[in-house]
């Protein structure tokens, strides 16, 4: 019998031999299970020009995508349209703001924004009807928060159309050091004026303020519960790349500024 391909390149693997955990298997067969549920998608226009992005991602067909690291999945984006071509639509992302506001859960926006992101939990609690929240926005139209049941936290972000993407992210390491800025998920979706960009990790206890500058960006992260988040649209050619500069100021009012390329991703 003719070899499978992946039989034929397991040899030349460089990551050392890695078994999925029970919730890895999990994700990975719901992912397998969203995509072969999917419609067929209608023919694209031709792509723009890629944009050089930092984006540790790989974008599957069907709406979901895999962080992957040596030796396995680290994080796993279930993401939902609803009634929406894309996950977030150019007239939402138009009244984006690069300070974001703090979202207040007790009002209409708050609430529709955590009953969306409560039915679209990932890992293994997803029917929990009382996750913690921590660091809920809101930039224009768009709320973001993470939700954590459990041993799962799960970063979501929502529009006021109801369309959104939900995303399982690991847990706040222990012993995490006061200064820390550490990446743990980054990714991209959308073209043309449909196009956003979205990064979130883990920031230390004297972490209180993270700002981002690029190239006809600026954005201001919220810090909140040891981690960090920050999401963006970008039309034309405004992006964050590895030279674009990441501010971080502690609680003392003190900054640093390190170029994005070298703030550190998260390895278990």
């Amino acid at each position: 019998m003719k070899p499978d391909v992946t039989t034929m390149v397991a040899p030349y693997d460089v990551a050392p031999p890695h078994s999925l955990s029970p919730a890895e298997h999990h994700r990975r067969d719901d992912i397998l299970a969203q995509i072969m549920a999917e419609p067929p998608l209608a023919a694209a226009a031709p792509p723009a020009p890629a944009r050089r992005r930092r984006l540790p991602a790989l974008i599957l067909a069907g709406g979901a995508a895999a962080v992957l690291v040596a030796g396995g999945v680290a994080a796993v984006t279930v993401s939902r349209v609803s009634k929406n071509s894309q996950l977030l639509s150019s007239v939402e992302l138009a009244a984006w703001t690069p300070t974001p506001a703090k979202l207040d859960m007790s009002s209409p926006t708050g609430r529709r924004a955590l009953d969306y992101c409560r039915r679209h939990l990932t890992g293994d609690r997803t029917d929990d009807p009382s996750p913690a929240v921590t660091g809920a926005d809101l930039r224009g139209k768009i709320a973001s928060m993470y939700l954590t049941s459990g041993p799962d936290t799960t970063l979501c972000l929502v529009g006021s159309d109801g369309a959104g993407l939900s995303e399982l992210v690991d847990p706040v390491p222990a012993g995490l050091p006061a200064d820390a800025l550490i990446i743990d998920t980054a990714g991209g979706h959308g073209n043309g004026d449909a196009s956003f960009s979205y990064v979130g990790g883990f920031a230390g206890a004297a972490v209180k303020g993270v700002t981002l500058q690029g190239s006809g960006i600026a954005v201001r992260a919220t810090v909140e519960g040891g981690r960090w988040t920050a999401w963006w649209p970008e039309p034309g050619d405004a992006t964050l790349d590895d030279d674009a500069s990441v501010t971080v100021t502690s609680a003392t009012g003190r900054t640093r500024t390190l170029r994005y390329g070298a703030v550190p991703f998260f390895s278990r």
